[in-house]
Parts: C-alpha cells; sequence; structure tokens
C-alpha cells in the first residue's frame, strides 16, 4: 500500500490539476462567475478528500498497524461522507457558487482521480503478496508429478489426454 501510494497521489493531483483547467473554462462559458467558483470548490474538495484520506491510511500502515487498515479505512470513508454532508448543507442557500456547476466538477473530479489511480495500479509491479514473508513450499503445486491437476480430483474421475 505505501509503494502505491506516492505515484497514485502524483497522478490524482495531476488529473486534478488538468481538469481544474477544464472545469474552470467551462464554468465561466456556461455559468459565469458563480459557476468558476462552483467548479473550483468542487474539484479542492475532492482532491483534498483522496489526498488525505490516502495520507491518513499511509500514516496507519507506516505504524505496522496492517490489521487496522479496514477500520482505518472505513473511518476515513465515514468522515468524508460527514464533512461531504456538513458542506453540502452549509451550501445550499449560497449564491455565490453555481450548484449545478459545483455538482458536475464533483462528478467529474471523482472520475478523474479514480481513473488516475487506476491507471497508476495497472502500470505498477506490486505483488500482492509479502515476498520477505512467502515460502513457495508452503503452497501446492498446480500440477502433479504427472503432469495432471493437484487439484483433489481423483485419477478416476479425471479423463486422460487421450480421453479429451
Amino acid at each position: 500500500m505505501i509503494a502505491t501510494a506516492l505515484p497514485a497521489l502524483r497522478a490524482g493531483l495531476c488529473a486534478m490539476a488538468a481538469l481544474l483547467v477544464v472545469v474552470l473554462t467551462l464554468g465561466g462559458v456556461l455559468r459565469g462567475a458563480s459557476g468558476v467558483a462552483g467548479a473550483a470548490l468542487a474539484v479542492g474538495l475532492v482532491a483534498a478528500f483522496f489526498a488525505l484520506g490516502k495520507l491518513a491510511l499511509v500514516a496507519v500502515a507506516r505504524r505496522g498497524a496492517t490489521t487496522m487498515l479496514l477500520p482505518a479505512a472505513l473511518g476515513v470513508y465515514a468522515a468524508k461522507v460527514a464533512v461531504l454532508g456538513v458542506v453540502l448543507l452549509a451550501l445550499r442557500d449560497a449564491t455565490a457558487i453555481d450548484l449545478p456547476s459545483f455538482a458536475w466538477s464533483i462528478m467529474a473530479a471523482t472520475l478523474c482521480w479514480v481513473g488516475a489511480e487506476v491507471w497508476v495500479a495497472a502500470r505498477l509491479r506490486v505483488p500482492f503478496y509479502d515476498p520477505q514473508t512467502f515460502d513457495p513450499s508452503r503452497v501446492a503445486p498446480l500440477f502433479s508429478a504427472q503432469g495432471r491437476p493437484s487439484g483433489g480430483t481423483s485419477a478416476a474421475a479425471a479423463p486422460s489426454h487421450e480421453e479429451l
């Protein structure tokens, strides 16, 4: 998790910077100054949520508390939902920002950030196991010495090559 955090964070922030140019332009052209304000607030909010959430999980992982990663992730998610709820309640009567621009920019920013993280995850070669503690001798072989699958099937139940 820690190995992928910095590239994913960097990619997410770069995607937010590129998206910010697009949504500010669209917000300004379509909705004026309030559209620009709504778009800027939305992209900033999404970038802060994802970046701070990732940094919080990295802090938990660096302490060696790997059993606490799931509760920490759920806590970060709950905090994001609560803060977003407070922000939305505070903005419901706001006239300085355009709420449709804000909403569409949040959607676009979320998709961009998640897309950037998927792009990074698809390109990093990080093992899904701990190479320092992995013992290959404890893993059952896929094939027996005779070349047959060793998944617990008996010789009578498994068809031979001639039968196939």
